[in-house]
């Protein structure tokens, strides 16, 4: 299955969006509302998700082993490449949140909550309240599909493929 990944990735994980005018900081300056974290808390999260896949690999065996091994070099390669990864990273969040802006929803303050935890750069916090709204949607589709399509990119910029998978295919289908 983790043979495939490479096209999952380019086919799922891939997005080319401009990364020019790129702000790093969480603040606003000259009316402009900058969203996410800074370069240096986006590195840390990177070093303690590999400290967390590097614990987990001592534990796992064959196929998990293989899907730690994949995430780990991932996230060598953000690391070798931090500002442009970085830069990604918030042209991708930025898009995202406004997407989520103008999304008709039958549950305003949970997304509105969701995308103060986005601008915030908190993914833990928006991960479980796009959950919550996916538990408390579930006969809304849109609605569902939305919440589950920002888990995936969550989980994807967490560097957790299968997670992220598993959320896109929830979405799609």
């Amino acid at each position: 299955m983790w043979k495939s990944l490479p096209f999952i990735k380019k086919r799922f994980f891939s997005s080319p969006i401009p990364t020019d005018n790129i702000t790093n900081s969480p603040t606003t300056t000259n009316n402009i509302t900058n969203i996410g974290i800074t370069l240096e808390k986006y590195e840390e999260r990177l070093n303690n998700r590999e400290k967390r896949i590097r614990k987990e690999l001592t534990q796992a065996y064959d196929e998990e082993k293989q899907r730690l091994q994949i995430a780990l070099a991932e996230i060598q390669e953000k690391k070798n490449n931090a500002q442009q990864s970085y830069d990604k990273y918030i042209a991708e969040l930025k898009e995202r949140i406004e997407k989520l802006e103008n999304f008709p929803t039958n549950n305003p303050k949970e997304f509105t909550k969701a995308i103060d935890a986005l601008k915030q750069g908190n993914s833990d916090v928006a991960d479980n309240l796009f959950a919550q709204i996916e538990q408390d949607n579930a006969d809304t589709i849109k609605t569902v599909v939305e919440a589950t399509f920002q888990r995936a990119k969550i989980a994807e910029e967490d560097i957790r493929y299968a997670d992220a998978l598993k959320h896109y295919q929830k979405a799609h289908s």
